[in-house]
């Protein structure tokens, strides 16, 4: 589907929107600019092409957020890893200076094949910063991620390293 404004004298917004090659939204916007060239008195098009993939055809409020916490180098689930999630707007060094709890928005532990499932359902769009501990390995740190989705639940995987 195109559609196609015209913003004035020599330019125009044309937005396409289709299904990429594996079925997933895709918005493509193209600013059409058309300019006197002052020696030719010809005009030329400045075309700039800007693609949005995976754009959704409408937005949950929030989503459920769940997936697999896997070894690096083996690939195999690891049991007993504790994913948080903290309160948007609160970084991992902050909750670590303090351990406050009221800085936790979700969490979860992982069953004995690695699968976890968040304990509260997040905002679409939103940053978070997240964390995941399990003994024998480097705690992982993901600082002010934005997470999105299209639909109301999403599937994320880590890795971790020992």
């Amino acid at each position: 589907m195109i559609f196609g404004i015209s913003l004035g004298v020599g330019l125009s917004l044309l937005i396409y929107v289709g299904l990429n090659n594996v079925g997933d939204y895709m918005l493509t916007f193209m600013l059409e600019i058309k300019v006197k060239n002052p020696k030719t008195e010809n005009l030329a098009h400045v075309i700039n092409p800007v693609q949005i993939e995976n754009a959704c055809e409408k937005v949950p409020r929030k989503f459920s957020m769940s997936g697999k916490i896997v070894d690096a180098n083996t690939n195999q689930g690891i049991s007993d890893a504790k994913f948080v999630v903290l309160v948007p707007d609160t970084l991992i060094y902050e909750y670590d200076a303090f351990l406050d709890s009221s800085s936790i928005l979700s969490q979860a532990v992982t069953d004995n094949f690695g699968n976890y499932t968040l304990s509260r359902q997040l905002r679409n769009r939103r940053k978070y910063s997240m964390f995941i501990n399990a003994d024998g390995y480097k705690r992982k740190k993901l600082d002010e991620q934005v997470m999105e989705s299209c639909d109301e639940s999403l599937t994320k995987n880590f890795t971790m390293q020992h």
